[in-house]
């Protein structure tokens, strides 16, 4: 009860004081019972939502000794490991989580953010083309999609990804970010197709309409 009160918490210190509460219950709980596996994964969800990652991840691995074939505690697991910037630990608790469960598009999205944080744009790309195969509304997969396809130059598939990502969500700015990048990037290979560079500062100048903090594309702007 603490811990729901504290999703519903008008303020962040009230938010912490029922979450401190939820933990010191819990604790009491795994006192009373070593082996309650509930106890240990909602005490790792408290603490990790204080920023106690160390001992988050602690009462979560406790979690999945006592039930190794639950795909929310591994999924919990990977949450935690990624940011902490363990992406090596994320990605395998992902992987195991799905291999457990395979209806998550959620966590194979999380899967593909850990590839793509190691810079393995391909292992990330094939995760999201999966991903957009269960889920093809949904917009920040494509837009993962378009990031991964650009960086392993496949232009074309890069930008059909972005275009499906603002069809989903015409208020995505990264989107059209990334299509512009994209246009451009052509443009600047071939000079003579003036409406890949018109194209690009369009998506560009929506972009900055959605998000104004993005200097370096103001910069980019002013340059073409």
């Amino acid at each position: 009860t603490y811990q729901a009160l504290a999703d519903l918490a008008s303020s962040i210190t009230d938010a912490h004081d029922y979450l401190h509460e939820a933990v010191k219950t819990y604790v009491r709980a795994t006192t009373l019972d070593a082996k309650s596996f509930d106890a240990h994964l909602n005490l790792g969800t408290c603490y990790f939502q204080l920023d106690h990652k160390a001992l988050a991840l602690q009462a979560t691995h406790q979690a999945i000794k006592l039930n190794p074939t639950s795909y929310q505690a591994y999924t919990n697991y990977g949450l935690i490991a990624e940011y902490m910037g363990d992406y090596d630990a994320a990605i395998s608790a992902y992987k195991t989580s799905i291999e457990l469960e395979s209806d998550q598009p959620r966590i194979l999205l999380n899967l593909a953010s850990a590839y793509m944080r190691q810079g393995k744009f391909r292992l990330a790309m094939n995760t999201l083309r999966h991903t957009v195969k269960v889920r093809p509304n949904d917009a920040e997969a494509w837009l993962y999609l378009g990031v991964c396809c650009f960086r392993q130059k496949y232009y074309t598939d890069a930008i059909n990804a972005f275009q499906n990502a603002i069809r989903n969500n015409p208020r995505m700015p990264g989107a059209y970010r990334g299509l512009g990048v994209i246009c451009m990037y052509q443009y600047v290979s071939d000079r003579t197709r003036t409406d890949l560079r018109d194209m690009a500062l369009k998506a560009w100048e929506y972009s900055l309409q959605l998000d104004p903090n993005q200097n370096d594309l103001k910069e980019l702007l002013a340059v073409y």
